[in-house]
């Protein structure tokens, strides 16, 4: 489907010009001016030559094509958007090219009276009064009718052949009777072999084997005594007792199966009430499980404090910096002093998972700042100087520039409307589970949780979802009957619509469907999607332009490294391409799931806000709802810089 095509002169007056996409027109108009500023006016091609057919623009999500005619000064573009793979553009540009002069001939002559097929329309004056040209638009549709119908008869597969048009068909009985007397098949059908020669093998001296008998058959395996084969059935009907044993689906109510609300929450990881009464989930590390002060700073004391004497040949110390502990003396850092201890720098902080792109923002980051300076004293190292300026470095990047009270949004706003949240990520990185651990979250504050089913696209997803609904309503009746410390709770429940659905659509409706019955929160699940999938990054691109949501959560995986910044990346450029919009959406926040299977590699946190300036509003770190932490800056950087 094209998207605009225009007939414009080479002194810049627009003859004639058919706009296909209604919204958007903006974003193709200044694809168009930039085609012809960038490419057509920098080259300064002109004539018809057949190269010209090749000439093309690749102009932010779109693709232009042109071609010129030299007898008037035209220049014919064609915008379409470059995901669709039009194949037949060059042949219809040309067509309608010629189309154009030959049917708007007259007007032609009028606009440019004193062109000929040596002049350059650029150098003739513009008429004033300009002829109409609209009567090109009838045949103009017409000619891409047929352009369009063509490509789809030759992309359509051609259908496989009816039996009755086989070979083997003339070979069957009723086959048999559509041949006239004496005409045989196409392909004959070679005859079985005699038996009469399995019967007298011959040696391969020509005699009879005497070891073969004249006679052999097959052996019959003899029949179990007390055996009677069941009788098959061919009308499909099976009886009330069979029907039974197949039938797996879940009774009304959907009680059957439900597990104890005990075995979902861990009471030991529940968090804390706040002086507010509102539920705050735990952090990453808890005072309990850290070690104690006089270890921690007989670990820091042993990695990081460097003495200002040079290290021995027969000792060694440990800690990512130890190999630089050597002092210099008090003299302006230079670039061949750094050197050496920030490559050993970005080298640690990769094997901790960091993407390369920002451990080398790092390292430039370090070097900007210390570079002309001097050592604070005779008895500091480099390389603690640099760990300090890493520390300062990472803390600058985690520390999040925007609020991550997202309950505190929420509460502003629930007497007006619903809170939409929408759940984005690639395939299998725990968007559903961790999007019913901040249900939890939700429902131990009191909030009235709709989770809409969004995942239209993955067998199982709705049925997923169904699951977590339930357990979420167990623990919630729970927490009213007082069992888990009498937080209390809200209620939840479940918006779907089956499969193979629109899912913007649906999570329009949701958001309709909780402001009509006063729900505080809308949680969007999606598919997961590959971040190279255009087609699924356009319809994602949809769901949030159509619903606009309060938050948009990218759940990425703790396991990646340099795959993080392309994900982030993509995912973004996707929203902002295929929005249509001037003001596009950005990923809003991160889930960092899968953080307890990382061990001290937590580089991922790093990268992630890094790529996206957006903080890392919770982190996965397990099976059950209560297994969502905040992230703790200090232990992120201490781990980081171990």
């Amino acid at each position: 489907m094209l998207d605009l095509f225009v007939v414009v002169s080479k002194g810049g007056i627009v003859l004639w010009r058919k706009q296909f996409a209604a919204s958007g027109a903006a974003a193709v108009d200044a694809t168009v001016n930039a085609a012809i500023k960038d490419y057509i006016i920098a080259s300064r091609r002109t004539g018809i030559a057949t190269t010209d057919l090749d000439d093309a623009a690749f102009i932010a999500s779109n693709k232009v094509k042109w071609a010129f005619d030299n007898t008037y000064g035209l220049i014919f573009l064609l915008v379409h958007q470059k995901a669709l793979q039009l194949h037949y553009v060059d042949d219809f540009i040309v067509a309608a090219r010629d189309l154009f002069l030959s049917q708007c001939a007259k007007q032609l002559r009028i606009a440019f009276p004193a062109q000929s097929a040596t002049q350059n329309a650029a150098d003739v004056p513009v008429t004033p009064k300009w002829p109409s040209f609209e009567s090109f638009e009838d045949v103009f549709l017409e000619l891409l009718q047929s352009f369009e119908n063509n490509a789809a008869a030759e992309s359509k597969r051609s259908a496989p052949r009816r039996f009755e048009e086989t070979n083997k068909f003339a070979t069957t009985a009723e086959g048999v009777k559509t041949h006239p007397a004496g005409v045989k098949p196409q392909h004959q059908i070679p005859a079985p072999p005699s038996p009469k020669l399995l019967d007298t093998p011959r040696s391969p001296t020509g005699k009879k084997s005497p070891r073969v008998s004249k006679t052999t058959k097959s052996p019959v395996p003899p029949s179990k005594p007390g055996f009677v084969r069941g009788q098959r059935k061919w009308d499909g009907s099976i009886t009330e007792a069979e029907a039974r044993t197949l039938d797996y689906s879940t009774p009304a109510g959907d009680q059957e199966g439900a597990v104890e609300a005990s075995d979902l929450v861990n009471e030991d990881d529940l968090g804390e009430i706040t002086k507010d009464g509102l539920y705050d989930a735990r952090e990453m590390d808890e005072p309990d499980r850290e070690p104690t002060p006089d270890a921690e700073e007989l670990d820091e004391e042993s990695e990081y404090d460097y003495v200002d004497t040079p290290p021995s040949k027969t000792t060694s110390s440990t800690g990512i910096l130890s190999y630089f502990s050597n002092m210099l003396t008090r003299k302006p850092l230079m670039d061949a002093d750094l050197d050496p201890v920030l490559a050993k720098m970005s080298e640690h902080l990769i094997s901790k998972n960091v993407a390369s792109d920002a451990a080398q923002h790092l390292s430039t980051t370090i070097r900007s700042a210390l570079i002309g300076t001097t050592l604070p004293s005779s008895f500091s190292s480099l390389a603690s100087v640099v760990r300090t300026q890493t520390e300062t470095a990472v803390k600058r990047i985690l520390t999040p520039t925007t609020s991550l009270d997202v309950l505190r949004d929420i509460l502003a706003v629930r007497e007006k409307r619903p809170y939409s949240i929408v759940f984005v990520g690639v395939n299998g990185v725990g968007k559903s589970t961790n999007l019913s651990k901040v249900a939890f979250w939700l429902l131990m504050n009191k909030l009235r949780v709709l989770v809409a089913a969004c995942d239209t696209f993955r067998s199982g997803a709705v049925e997923q979802l169904r699951v977590h609904v339930r357990n979420l309503r167990a623990v919630a009746e729970q927490q009213m009957r007082g069992a888990a410390g009498g937080l209390g709770a809200g209620a939840v429940e479940l918006y779907e619509k089956g499969y193979g659905k629109d899912s913007a659509a649906i999570a329009k409706e949701a958001i309709a469907y909780a402001a009509a019955n006063r729900f505080d929160v809308v949680l969007v699940d999606t598919a997961g999607r590959m971040q190279d999938n255009e087609p699924l990054m356009r319809a994602l691109a949809k769901l949030v332009t159509v619903n606009n949501p309060d938050k948009i959560i990218f759940v990425g995986e703790a396991l990646v490294g340099n795959e993080a910044l392309n994900q982030l990346s993509k995912f973004n450029a996707a929203l902002k391409d295929y929005s249509g919009l001037d003001q596009p959406r950005q990923i809003d926040g991160i889930i960092l799931s899968k953080f307890d299977t990382v061990d001290d590699k937590v580089g991922a946190a790093l990268s992630m806000t890094y790529i996206t300036g957006q903080p890392i509003l919770f982190v996965g770190t397990g099976q059950t709802y209560t297994d969502l932490r905040k992230m703790n800056v200090p232990s992120i950087v201490r781990t980081l810089l171990a």
